[in-house]
């Protein structure tokens, strides 16, 4: 297809996925979203529109499924051209920042300030609603891929070159809040994998292995000489961008720790070799329930698996090396768990984990930490510096 006969396809697939996100069945989710924006002040047009792409293409906080993943597994009449473009809006939408490098009425050359990459972007809106946009500027938008090029996705917030340390603070924000985003990059991905597999280094070299196991504040006091153990070798390795010395109660201050956790008297900590650090409460339960098998799926040990398994965001290498060590008993442990007799966890186990964790497979060749483009480390400290050019 040539670039109009994209757009074409563009429109009418996103029309008919507005039609369903804003079908009186899913109106609560968007009324949630723009209620917590009424909090911080008065709900624009804009706001409503960002709301409705945020259903779409988002995970909630309560780790319900974007609504385009609902509505792929809805429409099995779909024709295979219009299910894969949908299917790809799904793997690679992101909600960025960007400065305008060019636009000539129907071509934009945006710069991502988050992964430092160039994309070629062909609205689908015309000049009247994007101009005034300039050299310069910045604009917040979503985009989805359209085939090599890409288009947008919603509504598109302008800010003149004047509101720089604004614009690189949100990039910031957000590049923190959500590494994937500058993993797109491939050699950020690649630089960023190599400073975790150090870190796993130190991780093991300290402890002896890549589980320590204790009270929450055991565990805690562990993770924060982790940090300064491996912050004190970076430093060493390169004074120059050491940051100045810090404690560990400085790098991971109690309010990033669950409150739960200090009290409780069953933590492990467990560093992966790409995901580094995760903490799972209750970790000698989920041991002893792939080990001895519970016998009903009311017991705490069946329970401790299915809430695992089913957790959002928990990564699946946790129960798959924990299968791998009970190669014997796993399959008995996940039949009574899900009350599936003739469960096989060679055969069916990673299917069950994908159905219950389908975001974290498709990242899962992606470290969890990002290195971030000098110029949002600046960001982050609060110095806004301008990109390379």
């Amino acid at each position: 297809m040539n670039v109009e006969e994209l757009l074409s396809q563009v429109e009418r697939l996103k029309k008919d996925l507005v039609a369903y996100a804003t079908s009186p069945g899913f109106a609560q989710r968007t009324k949630a979203l723009l209620a917590a924006k009424r909090a911080e002040g008065p709900a624009t047009e804009g706001d409503a529109i960002m709301a409705v792409e945020s259903v779409i293409y988002e995970r909630d906080r309560q780790g319900r499924e974007p609504l385009l993943e609902r509505f792929l597994r809805a429409n099995n009449n779909l024709a295979p051209a219009d299910r894969e473009m949908y299917g790809q809006w799904l793997g690679r939408s992101f909600l960025e920042v960007f400065s305008i490098r060019g636009y000539d009425g129907t071509r934009m050359l945006l710069h991502n300030l988050i992964d430092d990459m160039d994309y070629e972007v062909y609205p689908t809106v015309g000049p009247a609603e994007l101009e005034p946009l300039h050299h310069g500027d910045f604009a917040v938008a979503r985009l989805v891929p359209m085939g090599q090029a890409w288009t947008i996705s919603g509504n598109v917030t302008k800010f003149p070159a004047k509101h720089r340390a604004e614009i690189f603070s949100m990039a910031a924000s957000l590049a923190t809040g959500n590494p994937l985003l500058v993993l797109a990059n491939p050699d950020i991905a690649a630089e960023s994998r190599a400073l975790v597999a150090d870190q796993h280094r130190v991780f093991v070299k300290l402890f002896g292995s890549h589980i320590v196991r204790g009270t929450g504040a055991q565990v805690i006091a562990a993770y924060r000489l982790f940090l300064t153990t491996y912050a004190a070798e970076a430093s060493s390795k390169n004074p120059s961008d050491a940051g100045g010395e810090r404690t560990g109660e400085q790098l991971a201050p109690d309010a990033m720790f669950a409150a739960e956790m200090f009290g409780n008297d069953d933590v492990a900590m467990l560093h992966h070799r790409l995901k580094s650090a995760s903490f799972l409460q209750g970790y000698s339960v989920l041991e002893d329930a792939h080990k001895n098998p519970a016998t009903d799926p009311g017991d705490p040990k069946a329970e401790a698996i299915r809430a695992c398994v089913q957790e959002p965001g928990s990564i699946p290498d946790i129960l798959e090396e924990l299968a791998a060590r009970f190669p014997g008993t796993v399959d008995a442990a996940y039949e009574v768990a899900f009350s599936r007799p003739g469960f096989s966890w060679e055969r069916d186990g990673e299917a069950l984990l994908r159905r219950y964790k389908p975001e974290e497979f498709r990242t899962r060749d992606l470290p969890s930490i990002a290195v971030l483009p000098p110029w949002l480390k600046d960001a982050v400290r609060g110095r806004a510096q301008a990109p390379r050019t």
